[in-house]
């Protein structure tokens, strides 16, 4: 079972099979500045998780890992998990590593001029991609089953549900901790597939594309993550 952002569950498979892999999404806000000590910011009721199996034969096992995980948050078992981890992509694509290039806590990122309008931009090109690679707009993270299906009312939607319940004024996304301890981020991961997988179906995503130049640049060291970076954000 991997818990990491992106689509990594077919990496997973790859390597372990199919039967034996379980996908997952988490959402919960937490840091870690220190090894083996772990930091959480949303206590039992407000972490959440979705799991299931990729391969239809071993759902019936996924039962008795969520029961386990359940002493940590609430779970769900879910029979759509792909498309249950692309709705979290799409949330991702607009908050991790637009948050880092300004190197800021989530809350600010989201108050600094012009971005809350860029991070909303890269969550619409991560919901078209999702959709053309085959997902369903689905609930996550306890969003309500009558949530919108439009689209962009559900990028609004998803992202306004994380900036309230699975984040604090202090947060730091896992792309700017991960840029803070001198690691790399999940540039490609998140940013990066929305733009793969739209070429791959003859379209373009240019706010993703420029986020991801950035993100590189900063991490090639021709770049600091500060937020006067805003501004090379909205060129797009």
């Amino acid at each position: 079972m991997g818990l990491q952002n992106g689509m990594t569950h077919e990496d997973i498979a790859s390597i372990l099979g199919r039967k034996r892999t379980i996908g997952a999404v988490i959402e919960i806000a937490s840091n870690m500045w220190l090894p083996g000590v772990t930091n959480r910011q949303n206590d039992h009721d407000e972490s959440w998780f979705a799991l299931g199996a990729l391969d239809p034969a071993t759902q019936p096992r996924v039962e008795a890992v969520a029961e386990l995980l359940r002493n940590s948050g609430t779970v769900e078992v879910i029979d759509d998990i792909r498309s249950a981890k692309w709705m979290k992509l799409v949330v991702n694509a607009a908050e991790l590593i637009p948050s880092a290039i300004v190197n800021t806590a989530l809350q600010d990122a989201t108050r600094e001029a012009g971005m809350l309008k860029v991070m909303r931009a890269a969550g619409y090109e991560a919901m078209q991609a999702a959709l053309a690679d085959g997902a369903t707009i689905m609930p996550i993270i306890g969003m309500p089953a009558v949530m919108s299906n439009h689209p962009d009312r559900y990028v609004d939607q998803i992202f306004e549900k994380v900036l309230t319940t699975y984040s604090r004024e202090d947060t730091l996304t896992t792309s700017l901790q991960d840029w803070r301890k001198g690691r790399r981020a999940e540039v490609e991961e998140v940013n990066g597939w929305v733009v793969n997988i739209l070429e791959a179906h003859g379209r373009t995503a240019p706010v993703n594309k420029r986020i991801v130049q950035v993100a590189l640049d900063i991490e090639a060291g021709l770049l600091e993550a500060n937020p006067e970076n805003a501004t090379l954000l909205f060129d797009t």
